[in-house]
């Protein structure tokens, strides 16, 4: 093999390793879904159901791969629900889904099993409690429910 011919050959196994570095550099699940989302996230007071505790729930389910509908609701059985919302909310990350409300964003930001809601701006925090009833707001925490959602504390809608 002449001097030439070794040179081409490291350059093309040089040239053929960044180009093939470069192609395992690309994130294999860059694309983001909300599948990781759906189901029903609940405040700790869910498990106490039974002993009267007021809950709430939010359920999450898949319009798009990149859209939601986000329902929230408390316990209605004994009283008139403390909180109600629902809106469509399209997912910015992983971790990371947003609703708006009357040019407000409401940001749903996920971390293990929990999901806290928030606003994206500070001074639209009080938009939360709008959606509840006696100085009760949906912000906070909710925690993935790996159960079926017992609904019997639930009124459905068209009995309301």
């Amino acid at each position: 093999m002449t001097k030439q011919n070794l040179s081409l050959l490291v350059l093309f196994i040089i040239i053929a390793t960044f180009f093939s570095s470069c192609k395992n550099n690309k994130k294999e699940n860059s694309k983001v879904t909300v599948s990781s989302w759906i189901g029903n996230y609940v405040t700790q007071e869910y498990h106490k159901r039974q002993d009267g505790y007021d809950w709430t729930v939010v359920s999450i389910e898949a319009l798009t791969d990149s859209t939601c509908w986000i329902t929230i609701q408390s316990r209605s059985d004994i009283k008139k629900p403390t909180c109600s919302f629902e809106s469509e909310a399209k997912i910015l990350s992983n971790e990371k889904l947003m609703a708006t409300y009357e040019n407000k964003e409401i940001l749903f930001h996920k971390q293990n099993n929990e999901i806290a809601i928030s606003t994206i701006k500070e001074e639209d925090k009080n938009l939360l409690y709008y959606f509840c009833s006696g100085g009760a707001s949906i912000s906070g925490k909710y925690i993935y429910l790996n159960e079926p959602l017992d609904k019997e504390q639930l009124k459905q809608k068209d009995t309301q």
